[in-house]
């Protein structure tokens, strides 16, 4: 007896000590990301489609819904949902698609059968879902770009070790969803301070940082962040990585149409900032720190000799001009969007790795402190500058700002008024060797995002563009 009640009290204590579970969003719209999600692992699409494909799942089911007006809100996000994945990944249609979406259906009708009006609602939304994918596919992004190397030289991209092409050098033009061309190409070649950020390649100042930090490291710290955000073969990119952030910040009770406007807003918003990132690539055409370790540089004091054995932590650099970010670019567009929903930067949570299950979940106290961990972990992963870093994410802030506030929401669905319009954070200071977390600039704080810009070196010749 004694045995039995020191084991319910035992128990009891244990129970008392495990912290209690995130409430996750989960309903018609978070589901169809979901298998957005699926298909962006299965397939390996890059980070910057990825945005694209998350962001015409939500668009599509906010159309529905907003046009079918009488039509539940189920059904209308159910079968645009259903629409746009069946018609960008047909083989997963009858397998994974169609049950999803007779659940659905399932749970609005009680489980029984669709009145006419409802079967005919669930086919407009299929129809309004396919006129999204076609006008938002294809064209420029899928032109032949007859992109060209320079010739290799201090400070130019070459190809890093192993690599064969040059990802997207078209994507700086395909088409937006929110953010007119002509909007973001003015955000990209701005060279005034006082009208915005003036985005400059990094300068010589940040590469000795890099050569230390992004090195095939033994520092189990760093290595593990570097990891963490990889989010590489076999995940949901880093874009699916923060939509699993949303779906824990987010209220657990947030409506179905407010839940599709804010997916929608969070995701053109970071294929737009994709788009400006790439302008920026292609047009400074900046050397990964492989090639430019491998290669030997000029430093500020003096001449630093070619490292022909120097690899990064991460040794795959992906496949496209250094600078900016693409990394950052996506995380700052949905940073900002998550404050601009919530309101607010300060939200506890906690998230784990789909490419490192077997490291623990870590838990924040706030968005913008793993927003500019994900760009240390670029350092620390030898694939990027920390300025490519730093100016990532205000790329994609700035973008995101503009997708947010942009009358394209003036809809009948724009039910939650925005909240007040954030300022990109602050550049972080260059990690200092040794340290794997850099401090994160302080929430709500708002300088300017130009401010203490680096200049890029003055020995850089004119980069070739595309």
């Amino acid at each position: 007896m004694w045995r039995s009640q020191t084991l319910i009290v035992a128990l009891a204590a244990c129970l008392m000590a495990v912290a209690p579970a995130q409430a996750i969003l989960n309903n018609t719209v978070t589901q169809w990301e979901a298998q957005a999600q699926q298909a962006v692992r299965s397939i390996g699409i890059q980070n910057q489609l990825s945005n694209r494909l998350y962001g015409l799942v939500a668009l599509a089911q906010l159309h529905a819904i907003e046009k079918l007006s009488t039509l539940d809100p189920v059904i209308a996000a159910g079968g645009a949902g259903h629409a746009v994945l069946s018609i960008l990944f047909p083989s997963n249609q009858s397998a994974e698609y169609d049950g999803l979406l007779k659940k659905q259906l399932d749970a609005a009708t009680g489980g029984k059968a669709l009145t006419d009006a409802q079967k005919a609602g669930l086919k407009a939304a299929a129809a309004l879902a396919g006129d999204l994918v076609r006008n938002h596919t294809g064209g420029a992004s899928a032109e032949y770009s007859g992109f060209k190397f320079g010739a290799p030289g201090p400070f130019v991209y070459q190809l890093a070790p192993g690599q064969k092409y040059a990802l997207y050098p078209q994507l700086g033009n395909a088409k937006p969803f929110v953010v007119p061309q002509p909007e973001l190409s003015a955000i990209v070649t701005n060279t005034d301070a006082a009208k915005g950020p003036v985005f400059k390649v990094p300068p010589i100042s940040d590469y000795e940082t890099a050569r230390k930090l992004g090195a095939n490291t033994t520092d189990k710290a760093l290595g593990e962040t570097a990891l963490f955000w990889a989010d590489g073969a076999n995940t949901s990119a880093i874009s699916g990585h923060w939509l699993d952030i949303a779906k824990r910040v987010l209220p657990s009770t947030l409506s179905v149409k407010d839940s599709a406007l804010f997916f929608a807003k969070a995701f053109t918003g970071a294929w737009d900032a994709s788009i400006a990132a790439w302008k920026i690539k292609y047009s400074t055409l900046h050397w990964r720190p492989v090639t430019a370790f491998r290669a030997g540089y000029t430093g500020p004091d003096g001449p630093v000799a070619a490292d022909k054995e120097w690899t990064g932590f991460l040794t795959r650099t992906p496949p496209h001009p250094e600078y900016p970010s693409g990394h950052q670019a996506t995380v700052g567009a949905l940073l900002e969007a998550l404050v601009r929903q919530l309101g607010t930067d300060k939200v506890e949570f906690s998230i784990g790795s789909e490419g490192t299950p077997f490291l623990p979940e870590r838990k924040y106290t706030d968005l913008t402190t793993p927003a500019v961990e994900v760009g240390d972990s670029r350092l620390y992963g030898g694939v990027h500058f920390n300025t490519s870093n730093v100016d990532g994410l205000i790329v994609g802030r700035v973008v995101a700002s503009k997708a947010w506030d942009s009358p394209f929401w003036n809809t009948k669905a724009a039910a939650s008024a925005p909240a007040k319009a954030s300022t990109p954070a602050a550049k972080p200071s260059a990690p200092k060797a040794g340290s794997p977390k850099p401090s994160a600039p302080k929430a709500g704080a708002s300088p300017k995002p130009d401010a203490a810009k680096p200049a890029a070196p003055t020995d850089k010749p004119a980069a070739t563009k595309p």
